[in-house]
């Protein structure tokens, strides 16, 4: 929750700067002639970055809540098209990354286990420059595919089942500018895939049919880093000869 919050602030502070370079100053009140002409953070880019993803799942069964977590490395790809009107720039991100991370918990004999193979998110973003830097917030949609499973055996219970789950996405971070056309950028993202209810059917030794209903909480952060490309750069201007 504290972390929210602190979100919640730097978007405050960000919107704030985006609307004082929108009604025709930057951030220190000189008038801005062409407010949205662009500049080193303009265009679209392409992207890769590695980095770590840590998975908290809950489970809950007939009165029983479990609590799990596991960490694993995560890999994926980007792309997205920034727009620059000052010092602030806003633009849409989206990516898919691979992940093998998977939490797992027993009690009673009986396991829950949930797994990620792959995670994306479709977000958008808001930041300020200052020199060679962005200090930027996010947020949007985020979407994974999620593997839940129950093994009681006792119950006569051992399925899984797998399912592209949908939630949302917040985070920020810091990026570096190199050469007009490279950035470097560190990142810590909150993913919340919210809640889910399964069932199961198993059959004891003795034929009996059990059941077995399972609330499945799945969420996770992921801090990474990154290199970026913009797809084309700024011309530079020369100056006419005398």
């Amino acid at each position: 929750m504290k972390y929210l919050h602190t979100l919640a602030a730097a978007t405050v502070v960000l919107l704030s700067a985006s609307t004082a370079v929108f009604a025709g100053g930057d951030l220190k009140g000189d008038p801005v002639e062409d407010r949205c002409s662009g500049g080193r953070w303009e265009g679209p880019y392409i992207g890769a970055q590695v980095g770590w993803v840590s998975a908290d799942a809950d489970q809950s069964n007939i009165g029983v809540s479990l609590s799990s977590e596991d960490d694993a490395f995560s890999a994926g790809v980007l792309g997205g098209y920034n727009r620059q009107c000052g010092r602030v720039v806003f633009g849409i991100r989206s990516d898919i990354n691979w992940t093998d991370v998977g939490s797992s918990a027993t009690i009673a004999g009986q396991t829950f286990t949930s797994s990620y193979d792959y995670y994306g998110t479709l977000r958008g973003r808001l930041g300020i420059t200052h020199e060679d830097m962005l200090f930027y917030v996010t947020g949007g949609l985020a979407y994974a595919d999620v593997d839940h499973a129950l093994s009681a055996p006792a119950f006569g219970v051992n399925q899984s089942d797998s399912d592209m789950k949908f939630g949302y996405v917040v985070g920020g971070g810091i990026e570096f500018m190199r050469d007009d056309r490279w950035t470097l950028r560190a990142e810590a993202l909150y993913v919340d895939l919210g809640d889910s209810s399964e069932s199961y059917v198993g059959t004891t030794a003795c034929g009996a049919i059990c059941r077995a209903n399972v609330e499945w909480d799945d969420d996770f952060f992921v801090g990474r880093i990154g290199l970026t490309m913009k797809l084309h750069r700024e011309e530079p201007v020369h100056e006419p000869l005398k």
